[in-house]
C-alpha cells in the first residue's frame, strides 16, 4: 500500500484491516475497512489506539491484490468476507 502522506508527515503508524470479496477470476471486491488502530507495531508494549487514517490506502491496496479462485467441485466460486490486515511501518531515517 502507499504510506498515507499524512500519517508520514506525522510519525503515525499503525494497521488497517479490510474484508472483501475473492471473484471466481480471483480479483478482490466490495474492500471496505473493518478496523483501524495507531500504534508502533515494531513495539510489543505499545497499546493501539482506534484511528482511521490508514483505512482508505488499505482499501485500495487491496483492491489490488490477486488470489487464486477457490474450487468447489470444479467450479471457482466467490469467498465473502475475506480479512487481510496492512500493517504501516515507517522506516527510520
Amino acid at each position: 500500500p502507499i504510506y498515507p502522506r499524512r500519517a508520514q508527515e506525522r510519525g503515525i503508524m499503525g494497521y488497517a484491516v479490510v474484508s472483501f470479496t475473492i471473484t471466481e477470476t480471483g480479483t478482490v471486491e466490495n474492500a471496505e475497512p473493518i478496523e483501524g488502530m495507531c500504534g508502533d507495531p515494531t513495539n510489543p508494549e505499545t497499546v493501539f489506539r482506534p484511528c482511521s487514517i490508514f483505512n482508505s490506502a488499505a482499501a485500495r491496496a487491496a483492491t489490488k491484490l490477486k488470489y487464486k479462485p477457490k474450487i468447489v467441485d470444479g467450479n471457482a466460486v466467490r469467498v465473502d468476507d475475506v480479512p487481510h490486515k496492512f500493517t504501516f511501518i515507517l522506516e527510520e531515517t
